[in-house]
């Protein structure tokens, strides 16, 4: 059975990524493996516990197992195995590690203690048996028969104490659940202490008069009216001039052109500049009324 978890577990760390963390797993797990065929279990066990902290892989603590059973230490090889088959439950070491695993178990009912292992759900809670701290779950610990409290801890859940009845006969597994902490209740809402409005007397009653309303605001729409007249013709004397001009100075330029084309632009032009002249005098007229009904309509 050793021979076999070795070569899987030599063939784990040669597959597995993170080049760095692999490579020193796969020299501490040699040295280890070295030691235990030279019967120097100690030094063996402290090179796999090494490799497993490098590289969590679960044959590791197949190898951890071994140590501690050569080392006649029933408790930390039955917690190593047990860690073994929950990470790997379909390991094919499994027959042969239940039978050494009946075996650790008679070694501990002879010795009138039992080992009970506890895990969460959610996993890491603070387990605590009999009021002594064992560290986050999975945790395990040897207990003599009789009852026992376990209680276990998460922050954000709610604690959950259990009390369970040990037999030395056979190891307890022990699955606690926890159920998330509810919210705690808004407080109350505060109390304010509002002053009661006193009481007036009739000496006292104030009679305020209502207020005059503000006169509204003048639109004066002749006012506009009369301006926007003014300034649209303002615009149409100013392009009826500017195509006058342009007309006039067509006919000057010196170009010969025939009969026709030189009185269309003369009467063109004559037409464009009367236009604007009469556009003037009506956008003069129209903005001098509009300033006068400023005056008017604002009073």
């Amino acid at each position: 059975m050793s021979s076999l978890a070795s070569l899987l577990l030599a063939t784990a760390l040669a597959a597995a990524p993170a080049p760095d963390a692999t490579a020193q797993a796969k020299k501490v797990f040699g040295e280890g493996q070295k030691l235990y065929t030279q019967g120097k279990y100690q030094q063996a066990l402290a090179r796999f516990e090494e490799a497993y902290a490098l590289k969590p892989l679960p044959l590791l603590r197949y190898n951890v197992a071994r140590c501690h059973e050569r080392l006649g230490a029933p408790a930390p090889a039955l917690r190593a195995y047990r860690d073994f088959l929950r990470l790997s439950p379909k390991a094919p070491e499994r027959e042969a590690v239940s039978k050494a695993m009946v075996e650790l178990q008679k070694q501990l009912h002879a010795s009138g203690v039992q080992q009970l292992l506890v895990l969460s759900e959610p996993p890491a809670a603070e387990i605590e048996v009999d009021g002594k701290l064992l560290g986050p779950a999975p945790a395990s610990i040897e207990l003599p028969g009789g009852e026992h409290q376990v209680t276990a801890r998460l922050p954000g859940y709610a604690a959950s104490t259990r009390r369970i009845t040990i037999t030395t006969a056979t190891m307890v597994d022990l699955n606690i659940t926890l159920e998330a902490a509810l919210a705690p209740p808004p407080p109350p809402p505060a109390v304010v202490d509002v002053p009661k409005a006193p009481v007036l007397t009739p000496a006292a009653t104030v009679v305020v008069a209502p207020a005059a309303p503000e006169p509204a605001p003048t639109k004066r729409v002749f006012t506009w009216v009369a301006g926007g007249v003014g300034v649209a013709a303002l615009g149409a004397a100013v392009g009826m001039g500017v195509t006058a001009s342009g007309a006039s100075q067509r006919l000057r330029d010196g170009t010969v052109r025939p009969q026709p084309e030189a009185q269309a632009l003369y009467d063109q032009a004559n037409t464009m500049r009367t236009g604007a002249n009469i556009s003037y005098g009506v956008a003069g007229a129209a903005l001098v009324t509009a300033a006068i009904l400023f005056f008017v309509e604002g009073q």
